[in-house]
């Protein structure tokens, strides 16, 4: 309980230092990035630990990660005396708004925390891989880390995500197998307000704050919490409703038509891996409360709240309303490299993410400067190519 407790107080001081970041690099944002915050500022933390540990400026251990937290700090302390007046009048303005997403945050926090501590043993699975890595991470004082399973040699993955958790474990001192499991718990808090506030920032930006809401709360159900249409293929198999060709027609592994119903839902073993697994036990689509409740701490999984960042920035970026051409891009250097950090971490983070990503910025920067600019197409496609 005090390791869940100090973990949700570290996020939120990662989130308190980052956001005079998102106040001004994702300022085009309606909510300047505030429900993005702490996912900006532990991306910031892990990707500076990685390069700092690998180029030997700072070491993999909580002095490294204070100085790096020092050092962001610093910087945001810099921008928040800058934009004394305009962050204050951000506040008192959307205060509500803040708090709902605080509330967000801790609720799915505790929730997951609640369902993690059922099956908390790392076992089973692709978790003794993970904590391998994850472990092969903590040990180390500079990265590459060492793979665990081949002496000698380094980590053949992407593994950036278990640097950032592994930043908060070393802040924080807490064992690793209970780390394991606080940053999947982490990650499903940092999704939920990462999903709400992409999609309300989305909304927001062409209609009323309480529409924005109403469909961020939607799109947390409807991504974060709602399962495949074969969750009622197993309701209504377990009560014996329909034919038996039925069920053999769906092509799902292993369902089939009960003759008695022990309980009003399913209570065979592992019933709910079959979600998953369809038609056959090869063909793996998974999606979110799925992974969570498996509890496998894998890439895909670590990176859903840093891919919708990865959005939101993309939105803000276009939402400047001017071209995006190298003048663009000497006047807005830091900018652009805050950008790139957030879109090419994916590639170290689950490099399956950084395609869809890469191409939804190329063509976001496109339409942004064949919009703006008179010149034709053959310009378009030129100061697209100089910045992408």
């Amino acid at each position: 309980m005090t390791d869940v407790l100090t973990w949700w107080l570290a996020l939120q001081g990662i989130g308190l230092i980052a956001f005079p970041l998102s106040f001004l690099f994702l300022g085009k944002l309606p909510d300047r990035g505030y429900a993005l915050a702490k996912v900006l500022g532990l991306l910031l933390v892990g990707f500076l630990l990685f390069i700092g540990a690998t180029i030997g400026i700072v070491t993999n251990d909580r002095v490294g990660v204070l100085a790096i937290l020092s050092l962001l700090g610093v910087a945001a302390i810099a921008i928040s005396l800058q934009r004394r007046s305009e962050m204050r009048r951000f506040l008192q303005e959307n205060w509500r708004y803040i708090v709902l997403v605080e509330v967000l945050f801790t609720a799915a926090f505790v929730t997951s925390a609640y369902l993690r501590s059922f099956v908390p043993e790392i076992i089973g699975t692709e978790k003794p891989t993970e904590f391998a890595f994850f472990n092969a991470v903590l040990r180390t004082d500079h990265f590459p880390a060492e793979d665990p399973w081949l002496a000698g040699n380094h980590i053949s993955y992407y593994y950036l995500g278990f640097i950032m958790f592994g930043g908060v474990t070393k802040l924080l001192g807490t064992a690793a197998p209970v780390a394991f499991n606080t940053a999947l718990i982490a990650t499903a808090a940092l999704s939920v307000v990462s999903v709400f506030g992409t999609i309300f920032n989305l909304v927001t930006a062409k209609g009323s704050t309480w529409r924005g809401i109403l469909f961020g709360l939607t799109g947390v159900v409807l991504t974060m919490f709602l399962s495949s249409l074969e969750g009622l293929l197993e309701l209504t198999a377990v009560h014996g409703v329909g034919p038996a060709s039925l069920y053999s027609w769906a092509e799902v592994e292993g369902l089939a038509l009960a003759n008695t119903a022990s309980s009003w839902y399913p209570d065979e073993w592992w019933w709910w891996w079959r979600a998953t697994r369809v038609p056959s036990g090869w063909d793996i689509e998974e999606f979110p409360f799925f992974s969570f409740l498996l509890g496998d701490l894998h890439p895909h999984v670590m990176a859903i709240p840093f891919t919708l960042l990865a959005i939101a920035a993309i939105f803000n970026l276009i939402r400047g309303r001017v071209p995006i051409d190298l003048g663009w891009l000497r006047r807005n250097w830091l900018h652009f490299i805050l950008i790139a950090i957030i879109i090419g971490g994916l590639s170290f983070l689950h490099s399956w993410s950084l395609p869809p990503v890469l191409l939804l910025f190329v063509v976001s920067v496109f339409a942004a400067n064949l919009w703006h600019r008179d010149r034709g197409l053959p310009k378009a496609v030129k100061e697209t190519a100089v910045v992408t």
